[in-house]
């Protein structure tokens, strides 16, 4: 492999995948990085597997508290669910216009109650060019959850 952080973000996943290599008699071996056998081999391999643990989990926190800012100040910052699609000048979602009728389908059938949801679900999919996914996802219903908040869908 090219460096040791693209085997794994994790050091126990690390330390685990490479004990189940070398149970198989494989070898591993990084091309940017000289780790032998020896203590101080196998403790250099923990180190940056440990660095590598510590990069991800950092960004990880960062990542979350900028969106729950994000959200925060009422910015849509997921993919858009079907049904809408993503105004990158306002940084929110808008209803998608060609995708909406079948939406509005979806729970117009649901609403009869003559029909289950994989049967919708089937229908749409049936009159849609892109597949349709589930018409009770919150985020067509208008609002989208995270743990730091909610997000209002315009």
């Amino acid at each position: 492999m090219q460096d040791l952080s693209r085997l794994a973000r994790n050091l126990g996943d690390q330390i685990s995948t490479i004990s189940a290599l070398g149970a198989l008699q494989f070898q591993l071996i990084s091309l940017d990085e000289n780790f032998d056998d020896s203590a101080a081999g196998k403790a250099s391999r923990n180190m940056v597997g440990l660095m590598s643990q510590f990069f991800s989990d950092s960004l990880s926190e960062k990542t979350k508290v900028r969106m729950a800012a994000a959200v925060k100040s009422g910015r849509f910052v997921w993919v858009a669910p079907v049904g809408y699609v993503n105004d990158l000048a306002t940084k929110n979602i808008k209803v998608d216009r060609q995708r909406a009728p079948l939406i509005r389908q979806g729970f117009e059938m649901l609403a009869t109650g003559a029909y289950a949801a994989d049967d919708v679900l089937r229908t749409l999919n049936g009159q849609s060019s892109r597949r349709i996914i589930d018409p009770l996802d919150p985020l067509i219903i208008g609002f989208r959850h995270c743990s730091q908040g909610s997000s209002q869908v315009n």
